[in-house]
């Protein structure tokens, strides 16, 4: 997120009402143990958008690690806290992905 946060900043502020952003966020920083502080470039980011519509996308789990990982868990309780702290901005929707692995 804070790699986002920083290398998109001018092409964003060119964007209005009439424009979506879609952030996916997280996992990266979820994976690192580094879930406090993707939430907090995710609010700040948001916050200084106002004018322009954003869409931020949940974490998906990791596939690779059973359900009941320690990762997966943060996954799960990382996904929680945006819904909470996006209700105050009504240009933000979340969209929650609830990604399944399809093995053929």
């Amino acid at each position: 997120m804070s790699v986002i946060k920083h290398t998109v900043k001018e092409e964003i502020g060119k964007l209005n009402s009439n424009d979506v952003v879609v952030v996916w966020e997280g996992l990266i920083d979820i994976g690192k143990n580094n879930t406090q502080d993707a939430l907090r470039h995710l609010s700040n980011f948001v916050e200084k958008r106002r004018k322009v519509n954003i869409v931020v996308m949940s974490a998906p789990p990791r596939y690779d690690l059973i359900p009941s990982s320690c990762v997966n868990k943060e996954v799960a309780r990382f996904n929680r806290q945006p819904k909470k702290r996006m209700k105050t901005f009504h240009n933000v929707k979340i969209l929650e992905t609830d990604l399944i692995l399809v093995v053929q």
